[in-house]
């Protein structure tokens, strides 16, 4: 009986592609600087590279933030080789503007920001803007509870806008609410039930 023997060197590009895909592209990155040149500009493709996850995703789901060390190794080695065809970055505000500042983006349209926080509450108070997209208007009301303290512009896609979704009755005054914006793909009878009761809430809001 022959055995083969087929070296990573040996498959073939699109295959390649498909196995670095599978694995930790940072890895991917740090483990085949100048070891071969192919692997090399596989790695360094636009379908490769155009979308990275700078962050440590530990196996219960849990974010935490790059070693230093291996942060500034991808700053000052990696970039220069790979930024002109990132185009979306998903970053741990902590470390965003020694990213940003590394290297231009010509190419980024999309941009990830993950608050690493012992203390969820903390995390909340830090969020000034959000866009969100949720099920029902139940979901909007939870979320204008006074959680994001510092709340100024919100926007919701509401799928759908029932009165059977109100099962909350807060009051809690938004007042560091400038921007509001909700909109629905589904027509309502219940805007004087439901949306004009929030609309009450914010007191401030710019026009």
């Amino acid at each position: 009986m022959e055995y083969s023997s087929i070296q990573l060197d040996d498959l073939p590009d699109e295959i390649l592609l498909i196995i670095f895909n599978k694995l930790n592209k940072l890895s991917v990155l740090y483990s085949l600087a100048g070891v071969n040149k192919r692997l090399n500009v596989i790695a360094h493709s636009p379908n490769f590279t155009g979308r990275l996850n700078l962050l440590r995703c530990l196996s219960d789901h849990s974010i935490r933030l790059l070693p230093k060390r291996r942060l500034e190794r991808f700053c000052s080695q990696m970039l220069p080789e790979i930024h002109p065809k990132i185009k979306w970055l998903n970053l741990e505000s902590i470390p965003i503007k020694r990213i940003l500042l590394a290297a231009t983006y010509p190419a980024l349209y999309g941009l990830g920001l993950y608050v690493y926080c012992n203390d969820i509450g903390e995390a909340m108070s830090l969020i000034t803007k959000l866009y969100v997209r949720v099920q029902d208007f139940t979901d909007c009301l939870y979320l204008l509870d006074g959680r994001f303290s510092q709340l100024r512009t919100f926007r919701v896609d509401v799928y759908r806008i029932f009165s059977i979704s109100l099962r909350t009755n807060n009051k809690v005054r938004l007042l560091d609410l400038k921007s509001f914006s909700l909109h629905s793909d589904m027509r309502t009878h219940v805007s004087d039930e439901l949306i004009m009761p929030l609309l009450r809430r914010m007191l401030n809001l710019e026009t």
